[in-house]
C-alpha cells in the first residue's frame, strides 16, 4: 500500500500536479472551488491523508464495484463525481451507470471491428 502511494505522489509531480495561488491539485481536471480536491500547500507540502482519499473514490461503493462486470474497464477517478462537500455513495453510483455505458460502447466498438477482419492480436504485437 505504501509503494503505491509512493508511485502515485512519484506521478503527481513528475505529470499532474497543478499549482494555483499556493495551493496543490492533482490534475487539471480537478476543481480549484473545492476543497475536497486540495491535496496541500506549496507551503505546508503535502496532505498523504487527503491524496490517498482522492485516489480511493472506490470505497464509496466497494461491495458493488467488487461485483461489477466492468470492474476492469472502470476508469471512474474523483473529477468525474459531480458533488458540492465532498463524493457520496449516491455520487458514484451515478457515475457508475455512464461509465458502464462508455465501456459497453467500446466493447461494441471492438467487437464490430473484430467482424469486420481486425486483426487484434498484430496490432497488440506492434505495439
Amino acid at each position: 500500500m505504501r509503494l503505491l502511494l509512493l508511485f502515485y505522489l512519484e506521478y503527481l509531480v513528475a505529470v499532474k500536479l497543478r499549482i494555483y495561488n499556493g495551493e496543490l491539485y492533482p490534475c487539471e481536471r480537478v476543481s480549484d472551488v473545492l476543497d475536497y480536491f486540495k491535496i496541500g500547500t506549496l507551503e505546508n507540502g503535502l496532505d498523504i491523508k487527503q491524496i490517498w482519499e482522492i485516489m480511493n473514490v472506490g470505497k464509496l461503493t466497494e461491495y458493488e464495484c467488487i461485483n461489477c462486470w466492468n470492474l476492469r474497464l472502470c476508469s471512474i477517478c474523483s473529477a468525474q463525481l459531480e458533488f458540492s462537500t465532498e463524493p457520496t455513495r449516491q455520487h458514484k453510483l451515478q457515475e457508475c451507470i455512464r461509465s458502464e455505458a462508455r465501456a459497453l460502447f467500446e466493447l461494441y466498438e471492438l467487437a464490430v471491428l473484430y467482424e469486420f477482419g481486425l486483426d487484434i492480436e498484430s496490432i497488440e504485437e506492434s505495439l
